[in-house]
């Protein structure tokens, strides 16, 4: 009679954990193949004149309302920019009257 420790094959479990590695190896390589890029657009002469068109189409369009909103903003971008560099000069300032304030610099 033959022992059951000597029997050829995999346990329920062994080929349980085998098929679970598998399965792992298997989404992982399906994964890393999916992260590539695909292989650029080959567009035909008439395909790329009528991308051109509706681009300049869509450029004319824009245009004028991409212009009035630059306008509308300059003048709160021009305030902001003007705030920045007066707080910077004035934080120059005082430090300047703070080094000149220090005891020991002669004065005139």
């Amino acid at each position: 009679m033959a022992s059951n420790k000597f029997r050829l094959g995999f346990s329920p479990v062994q080929r349980g954990v085998s098929v679970w590695f598998g399965a792992v190896f298997l989404g992982l390589g399906m994964g890393a193949t999916s992260c590539s890029e695909p292989p650029p657009l080959k567009l035909t002469l008439s395909q790329r004149e009528m991308a051109d068109t509706l681009y300049l189409e869509k450029v004319k369009t824009l245009g004028p309302q991409l212009d009035s909103l630059c306008a509308a903003n300059r003048e709160e971008r021009l305030a902001r920019a003007v705030d920045s560099i007066l707080n910077v000069r004035r934080s120059e300032e005082a430090e300047l009257r703070a080094k000149y304030k220090q005891p020991g610099f002669p004065t005139q």
